[in-house]
């Protein structure tokens, strides 16, 4: 505190009450020019030319120091400024795990749940897809960590449920490969066995997004008609009545999905109509879409169609994320880094919660827990497809071509 304008009445009895108890409950203070009581947990400085004096007269003498250089006291300020706009530091991937031995031990049957992150108490964010929320959407601008919470997201439920539990399909609009780990390589020869699609560099090929799309809207139809047969209803009923069937739930993620839906051609038309049914009908099939997006502000297709927004109750909002909670809630524009907003309930402030999310997306981050689902990985076990739009095929690969001509030349 420094010494401006008296104090009131009021202000001089608050900080005599600060002087007395404060210091019993972690609360001191460095006043100058405010006379202070007399109290014997106030310790009184004079500074003299040169040096100072600590205690009631005559004092210890104290020789001060020289003041530090300017160019060290802004540097350390810009340091110091750094680190506090950087936040606290990501938390550690193998927290998201379960133990070695409780890994592929998880029931899909009425639902998935997998932690995403640590809560401001130090307890788990958890995720849930199921009947309420059975899709997501998230949101955040470029380099804010969308990709890392994906790739998190991902390994805490396949290490929770096997692939008899649990399939993934997952498509990639933006340019880059970061996804293909997931799919057999020529550098690691490992896959995640959860894994049955992998598209990435589709920006260039949206009939291949379209084709995925009438993909689930067929097996929509297939698990429908199954139960229809059984005269049940919901995923966990239709198990219950064919465990012999297989029935995993399907998690398909599409990044960047804005590209599936860009202009007011065919193919967007057709896209929005079959993420609409998905969306609608694929909750009680145990088909749940995660949709993700660094900018979705110019989506008309999506966001002209508030009964397919609303099903979307499971919002996840990264730092500076826009139009993906509800208009009025503002969290995640104060976030730090390596956070997000976690929101079931359709974006409303009320559904808000802050986790901090794991580093998960570096090569031997994410290497040693897919070698080890990989190891466990069913006998019968096949390596999911890898789309890469930007490939182009040799024509005397084709299976068709090979056919026509004599001796496969």
């Amino acid at each position: 505190l420094l010494g401006g304008d008296e104090l009131s009445r009021h202000e001089r009895g608050q900080l005599d009450r600060v002087v007395r108890t404060g210091a019993a409950c972690g609360v001191h203070l460095v006043v100058r020019g405010i006379p202070l009581p007399a109290d014997p947990t106030v310790t009184r400085i004079v500074a003299e030319p040169g040096d100072a004096r600590v205690g009631a007269p005559p004092g210890l003498p104290v020789r001060l120091d020289p003041p530090p250089p300017a160019a060290l006291v802004t540097e350390t300020c810009r340091e110091i400024a750094s680190r506090v706009n950087a936040g606290p530091p990501p938390m550690p991937f193998t927290d998201l795990l379960p133990p070695p031995e409780q890994m592929w031990k998880d029931d899909s049957a009425h639902g998935l749940t997998a932690p995403i992150g640590e809560g401001p108490h130090g307890r788990p964010v958890l995720l849930t897809l199921g009947d309420y929320p059975p899709h997501a959407l998230i949101g955040g601008p470029s380099g804010t960590g969308k990709t890392n919470l994906i790739f998190a997201w991902i390994g805490a439920l396949a290490a929770r449920y096997s692939p008899a539990e649990l399939e993934f399909y997952l498509l990639d609009f933006k340019e880059g490969v970061s996804f293909a780990r997931f799919a057999q390589g020529r550098r690691d020869p490992s896959w995640l066995p959860h894994m049955r699609l992998v598209g990435i560099n589709v920006n260039t090929d949206r009939e291949f997004g379209l084709a995925l799309l009438r993909f689930l809207a067929e097996e929509l139809r297939r698990r429908a008609d199954a139960a229809k047969k059984h005269e049940v209803t919901k995923l966990a009923e239709l198990r219950a009545v064919d465990p012999t069937g297989h029935w995993p739930r399907i998690v398909a993620v599409v990044d960047e999905f804005q590209a599936l839906l860009a202009g007011r051609d065919v193919v967007a038309r057709e896209a929005a109509d079959l993420l609409e049914d998905l969306a609608r009908r694929g909750r009680s099939q145990g088909i749940h879409l995660v949709l993700a997006s660094q900018d979705v502000r110019g989506i008309e297709a999506l966001w002209g169609r508030p009964a397919l927004v609303a099903q979307f109750t499971l919002r996840i909002a990264l730092p500076k994320a826009l139009r993906i909670l509800a208009e009025r809630n503002d969290a995640a524009q104060a976030l730090p880094r390596h956070h997000a907003v976690v929101n079931a309930e359709s974006g409303m402030t009320e559904g808000n919660q802050v986790a901090r999310i794991p580093s998960a997306s570096d090569w031997e981050t994410w290497s040693e827990l897919q070698h080890r689902l990989w190891r466990m990985r069913p006998q019968d076990a096949a390596p999911a497809r890898l789309f890469d739009g930007d490939a182009v095929p040799r024509l005397v690969d084709a299976p068709d071509h090979r056919a026509l001509t004599p001796q496969g030349r």
